[in-house]
């Protein structure tokens, strides 16, 4: 039998918790094999991304992305439902975003890999109001950094 302390604070606990909204999401992780391929997106691992919005939380898709330093890491929207922006995370700080890749509105990063680890991506809406939008999304590890899914490249910050 709880003493009634415990019970109290058991019952204070479960009540903030049913009180409190909790926004969290696991991370997909992702990790390509490195290909020599050249055909765009050849190869690659294609996934679909959710971007959740409600009221005014809005919940960006998350995953990680696992390679070492060669080649480049091409990540890229193939198909979305909704205007939506990519950012890619290296493991030394480094940012890298796309809105719309030239008259596309598909997102894509190109980082020439320098340091092996884990990259984060995130996929998350433009608007400015919360909606609920699908991706199809491909990520591809390529060499040598001449293939021509190295390019174009993105500008990390």
């Amino acid at each position: 039998m709880l003493k009634s302390w415990m019970r109290d604070g058991l019952l204070v606990l479960l009540a903030l918790a049913a009180a409190t909204p909790v926004q969290a999401q696991a991370l997909d992780a992702i990790y390509p094999n490195l290909k020599k391929c050249t055909t765009l997106n050849c190869e690659a691992v294609a996934f679909r991304a959710r971007i959740n919005g409600f009221d005014t939380n809005i919940d960006p898709y998350l995953a990680i992305v696992g390679v070492s330093a060669v080649g480049c890491l091409r990540v890229q929207v193939t198909q979305a439902t909704a205007d939506l922006q990519l950012t890619v995370v290296a493991p030394n700080g480094l940012t890298y975003f796309n809105d719309n890749q030239g008259s596309s509105a598909n997102p894509l990063v190109v980082i020439p890999l320098t340091q092996a680890g884990q990259y984060t991506i995130a996929l998350s809406q433009t608007a400015t109001t919360a909606i609920e939008a699908g991706a199809s999304v491909s990520a591809g590890w390529y060499t040598p950094a001449s293939n021509r899914n190295c390019f174009p490249r993105s500008l990390g910050r």
